[in-house]
């Protein structure tokens, strides 16, 4: 259960305006789906790598800006969410390496709305073909008596049969933005969560040795249900983000 008491008034790095945040007791990252690019959606708390836009037009890292204090209310403004534009313009200039790797990564996640918006709309009208398919194979033949009696219709079961995926095309700038994301990841000390994205670029790249490499850095006990998503995936030379559920 998220659980909010107050606000934290915090200072920003880049120019020392202030802003409120939710004073958080307890957190719920539960979500309605989950992603191996490690985005989920309907999630109770916000998702992404925390980039903020401020006021004086500069983005900065919630998670860098300095507490003044913890009030039980505010009207100081909340910093808006970093937009993909502002990513964009922002990755263009000489920015400090935390700054870059946050907004490369969130980056990458918008840029694959677009395939998750197909790859619903694809497992929808499969999983839709396979149910009209198996009531057509298993009528309801029950008599009038049968009814009476109470006897159950046929109930659903999906078939053992794997599942598809639309095809995985990725543009020039999803190209350009995981190639220089995956350089940043390799310049730097990598504990498991750096490891398993750091693998999931790879596979989303298409450079699936490499990713098999990394991914057998992670100790198998770490987010052990999406290591074993991008390793199936691996093992069919599938390069796209895959949908999955705790």
């Amino acid at each position: 259960m998220t659980i909010i008491s107050g606000v934290r008034v915090l200072r920003a790095p880049c120019c020392g305006n202030h802003y409120a945040y939710p004073n958080y007791r307890s957190m719920n990252f539960c979500a309605f789906e989950y992603w191996t690019d490690g985005w989920s959606d309907g999630a109770a708390m916000p998702i992404g790598e925390g980039v903020r836009a401020c006021t004086c037009g500069s983005l900065f890292l919630s998670r860098e800006c300095e507490l003044v204090e913890v009030k039980e209310s505010s009207d100081l403004p909340s910093p808006a969410w970093a937009s993909t534009d502002d990513f964009r313009l922002h990755i263009a200039k000489n920015v400090e390496p935390n700054l870059m790797r946050a907004m490369r990564l969130d980056l990458w996640r918008d840029l694959n709305h677009a395939y998750r918006e197909e790859y619903r709309a694809h497992r929808d009208k499969e999983e839709a073909d396979i149910q009209a398919e198996w009531h057509a194979a298993n009528p309801d033949r029950r008599t009038w008596w049968d009814k009476v009696r109470r006897k159950p219709a046929p109930v659903y079961r999906r078939p053992d049969r794997p599942i598809s995926f639309p095809r995985f095309e990725v543009s020039d700038e999803q190209r350009e933005n995981m190639a220089a994301l995956t350089a940043l990841f390799v310049t730097r000390t990598c504990d498991d969560g750096d490891n398993i994205l750091l693998a999931e670029l790879f596979r989303e790249q298409g450079r699936f040795d490499d990713a098999k490499h990394v991914l057998s850095l992670v100790k198998p006990d770490y987010d052990p249900i999406r290591q074993k998503v991008i390793s199936t995936s691996l093992e069919r030379l599938e390069p796209m983000p895959i949908r999955f559920r705790y």
